[in-house]
């Protein structure tokens, strides 16, 4: 996904769904019902060949790549586990209207999950998800937890955060974000340094053989023809894209 050129540096990008449970083939099985349920959703065996040189999709718009839809799974620390998901946002956008994906993956397997989002390291977004499917929203350069229960150590992160913005790696106050990812990360996600970025359909055709021997579980579907109006749209983008990342779609009970 191609998110233009902005003025400023810096450019970090991270898409990320925690989600507490360390059964990772029950996670996966789960995800796979779920989708499979969705109007026009189709497992697919294996990564499907690309008669297209991968390096010429590189930086391309969505519509200018064979339509795929790919989850990475992977076990995380102290009793997460670590999804990513090409298109990035695909478990954060709502199936049905009325939930995040997210929500209905915690609901089946019981357990509190969150996504955090970050783009151009000063759009930040967390996510919570509990047991029960509910959801809440923050959209606060140094968010905080609220609707679930996370470790404390998850907070001290937050105000590590707050306390250096820029962490050291950029400039100025607007690297919050990329502090945040670094951080939890460190707690939760131990391959982060080696799968993290913006574009999970290029990384795994440049090298699927090695997230496989990372023991990342990788799962491939077909999604519909229509699948790309459902995707948020940004502003370096065409606009027959739907902007799906406003008015209810932001939507929170709480």
């Amino acid at each position: 996904m191609h998110y233009g050129y902005p003025q400023k540096y810096p450019t970090y990008t991270s898409f990320t769904s925690y989600i507490n449970s360390d059964n990772s083939l029950h996670i996966a099985q789960t995800i796979t019902n779920l989708l499979t349920q969705e109007r026009g959703y189709y497992l697919l065996p294996r990564l499907p060949y690309l008669a297209i040189n991968i390096e010429k999709l590189d930086r391309r718009y969505w519509s200018a790549r064979p339509p795929l839809l790919i989850v990475a799974l992977a076990s995380g620390r102290n009793g997460w586990a670590v999804v990513r998901t090409y298109p990035n946002e695909w478990l954060f956008l709502r199936a049905n209207s009325i939930r995040p994906r997210l929500s209905d993956i915690s609901i089946k397997l019981k357990c509190n999950a969150f996504y955090y989002r970050v783009i151009h390291d000063a759009d930040n977004l967390l996510m919570e998800v509990n047991s029960k499917g509910d959801f809440k929203f923050n959209f606060n350069r140094f968010p905080q937890f609220s609707l679930i229960d996370v470790p404390e150590s998850f907070f001290k992160t937050m105000e590590i955060a707050k306390e250096k913005p820029n962490g050291g790696y950029f400039y100025r106050d607007e690297c919050s974000g990329e502090l945040i990812t670094i951080k939890l990360a460190e707690l939760i996600n131990s391959y982060q340094d080696r799968w993290d970025g913006d574009d999970l359909y290029y990384m795994v055709y440049q090298n699927a053989k090695r997230l496989k021997a990372m023991n990342i579980k990788l799962l491939y579907f077909l999604p519909p023809d229509d699948y790309l109006r459902t995707l948020p749209r940004y502003n370096d983008e065409p606009d027959d894209h739907y902007d799906l990342l406003q008015g209810h779609w932001y939507e929170s009970p709480f």
